[in-house]
């Protein structure tokens, strides 16, 4: 099995055990919590694609091997301008923005090109793995 299967069946395990308690923070208009896993070594570009897919908000869990960072991400036009906007490098991984946003208390705009614009609402929350 890739690193990506196991990733997810991981990630979805977690939710499964934690949603009654402690539901996904981003909600659909359609009412449903969509969840786009990541591995530490994914282009945060990557993971802006698959949110815009979902609409343009969704819950990033980004898998490291002993826990899980969980993301309230608004990709594209959605996102919105936090207070500052933080350009960033296109080829940043997964686990540098997790390390960026872990310096960060408030919501954060970041932008890897003009068209391409994404906010962390509400920061980082550390989830651990349900096993």
């Amino acid at each position: 099995m890739d690193v990506r299967n196991i990733a997810t069946r991981r990630v979805m395990k977690t939710v499964a055990r934690r949603s009654a308690v402690e539901p996904l923070p981003v909600v659909a208009q359609d009412g449903t919590r969509p969840i786009v896993v990541a591995l530490p070594d994914d282009d945060l570009t990557v993971v802006f694609e698959r949110v815009a897919a979902f609409g343009g908000r969704a819950n990033v869990f980004v898998a490291f091997p002993d826990w899980l960072a969980l993301i309230e991400l608004t990709a594209g036009t959605g996102a919105q301008e936090a207070s500052p906007v933080q350009p960033i490098h296109e080829a940043i991984s997964m686990a540098m923005y997790v390390e960026f946003l872990k310096l960060h208390d408030s919501p954060v705009t970041v932008t890897l090109s003009a068209s391409e614009r994404a906010t962390a609402r509400h920061g980082l929350h550390q989830v651990a793995y349900a096993f």
